[in-house]
């Protein structure tokens, strides 16, 4: 039996669910670890995650998952059981032993929530996440003028309200604004969204904003024809380098953190000193890596940024996430984690031509069902493609609610069937 298109009642409206999932992954993470002064962001996404299962548990009486999935995480797991025991055993260090359980209920909490999501058309989908990127655009304004000093928040003068530092609100922003970006046909809320990212992260000022903003406007190449596409592909990152590049460096602040010679500004040595974990890390342990959560602790070898920022301003910062998750993947899991930041390296290419094809597609799909299934999956990839900028450039490590919603993302989109819009190719 052909699924039936969906109403005009079903494309409608918002989905309380999915916004709560979104607004309590990252409120909740990071207005605990400012309040309570945590070190980490595990407990406040183990706090979220089993409020959301909880809130979703009738979903678990359907919850079905394929065998080839439910064995490679049973194998993963084990594995990571055991590492940790091992360290516990051999080191006494308790992180690796604590952070499984709250990472394994985050993941599930994700996976399961993704049963919900697959059910959402796809225009609910897109009025919830237009929701929660206004309720972050006000977030951020009210930061700026209004700074909130409470709950350890006055010392923390980067922060943005509830989150911790003005870096996690570009995640957060960013990456749903991006992937808004792709599919969304309305033009003014585009233009709307793209101008206030690009001044939120000029007033605060912050460069992961800014560059999800020059990513917000660069995506809009994929709805072009071939021709202008691949033109698009050759010249876009020329037109940044040799244009907009240069205006950014006139602003001081930007410049500080973009000449990376001799640099002493701690931002960029954060970023410099990811790259430099990564590498001495794999290299000391024969590309075995460190371990599960083991980076930071006994054992991690540390280089030149780290040195430089220990002799300037007398500690090290970012150490545990490595600053963005690919330093932190490579160095705990060596080998395992070059495989894991290529296999991402291919998505990314492969969802650019994607998502231009996707594109043609739905400019040119006459069936709803068809149209709307790849608006859905088009979205979906969207939030894995964004999330490279937490990837590879300034990250918050495993417990990233960025991360969650990626599970889910990727959850949702291996479900979804391509029969339709396979048929659609053909004619």
């Amino acid at each position: 039996m052909m699924n039936q298109a969906p109403t005009a009642k079903q494309n409608t409206g918002i989905d309380i669910k999915l916004i709560y999932f979104i607004l309590s992954m990252w409120f909740i993470s990071n207005f605990s670890y400012v309040a309570f002064k945590l070190s980490s962001y595990a407990i406040g996404t183990f706090i979220s995650s089993v409020i959301i299962i909880l809130i979703n548990y009738k979903l678990i009486f359907n919850f079905r998952l394929r065998r080839s999935h439910f064995l490679a995480i049973l194998v993963v797991s084990f594995y990571l059981f055991i590492f940790s025991l091992y360290t516990y055993l051999s080191s006494g260090e308790t992180k690796p032993l604590f952070s499984l359980p709250a990472l394994l209920v985050s993941f599930f909490a994700a996976i399961l929530f993704a049963q919900h999501v697959k059910n959402i058309s796809y225009q609910r989908l897109e009025n919830s996440i237009l929701i929660v990127i206004i309720i972050f655009i006000l977030l951020g304004w009210l930061g700026l003028l209004f700074p909130i000093a409470c709950c350890n928040y006055a010392f923390r003068s980067k922060a943005v309200f509830p989150f911790s530092e003005q870096s996690h609100y570009a995640l957060a922003l960013g990456s749903l604004a991006v992937a808004y970006s792709i599919t969304a046909e309305k033009k003014f809320l585009k233009i709307f969204i793209g101008i206030n990212i690009t001044v939120l992260s000029i007033f605060f000022p912050n460069l992961t904003l800014l560059l999800f903003a020059i990513l917000f406007f660069g995506v809009y190449v994929f709805r072009f024809g071939r021709t202008v596409f691949i033109l698009g592909l050759l010249f876009i990152p020329i037109f940044v380098i040799w244009v907009i590049l240069p205006q950014i460096l006139k602003n001081e602040y930007f410049a500080s953190r973009l000449i990376f010679q001799n640099t002493r500004n701690l931002t960029t040595l954060v970023f410099l000193q990811g790259w430099e974990l990564a590498y001495i890390n794999f290299v000391q342990t024969s590309g075995m890596g460190l371990g599960f959560q083991k980076l930071g602790l006994g054992g991690t070898q540390f280089g030149v940024y780290s040195n430089t920022m220990l002799m300037d301003v007398g500690k090290v910062f970012n150490i545990e996430d490595g600053g963005f998750l690919a330093s932190k993947l490579i160095a705990e899991f060596g080998l395992i984690g070059i495989l894991i930041t290529v296999l991402y390296l291919i998505f990314l290419i492969r969802f650019i031509f994607f998502a231009h094809r996707a594109c043609l597609i739905i400019k040119n799909s006459k069936s709803v069902e068809s149209h709307a299934l790849m608006k859905k999956r088009l979205m979906l990839l969207g939030l894995a493609f964004a999330f490279f900028i937490e990837f590879f450039f300034r990250g918050i490590g495993y417990f990233s609610p960025g991360l969650s919603l990626i599970v889910v993302a990727l959850a949702v989109n291996s479900s979804i069937t391509n029969r339709i819009i396979n048929q659609d190719v053909r004619k």
